[in-house]
């Protein structure tokens, strides 16, 4: 939930849908702590719209971590279990897939 006190009052959500991929972007914002929020439409790419005005909105620890965690890792099991694999060995692939969503949501694009 989004909530803005200036120039006027305002509250929203922003739903990610784990089923569209989703789970990067939301794995991304809670490693950086904070995410860009611009208009645009769908297949819009950053290095097509960088000039574009933008709001940097700031994502601070609220203890919401280890609940996403359980959430992603429940999907990609469920996926898993999808594909065929038994229940102990989607929890492990899926526990991988995470760890490696992570390491992808950590990635710079470019040195620093």
């Amino acid at each position: 939930m989004l909530n803005f006190i200036r120039p006027v009052e305002l509250s929203f959500a922003i739903i990610f849908e784990l089923q569209k991929a989703h789970s990067i972007l939301v794995e991304g914002a809670l490693c950086s702590g904070g995410l860009y929020l611009q208009a645009g439409v769908e297949g819009d790419r950053v290095r097509n719209t960088i000039e574009q005005p933008r709001v940097v909105i700031e994502i601070p620890d609220t203890g919401f971590r280890p609940r996403w965690e359980k959430i992603c890792q429940r999907y990609l099991a469920k996926k898993m279990r999808a594909a065929g694999l038994d229940r102990k060995a989607a929890k492990h692939v899926a526990a991988e897939q995470y760890s490696e969503l992570q390491k992808m949501a950590l990635a710079r694009p470019f040195p620093s």
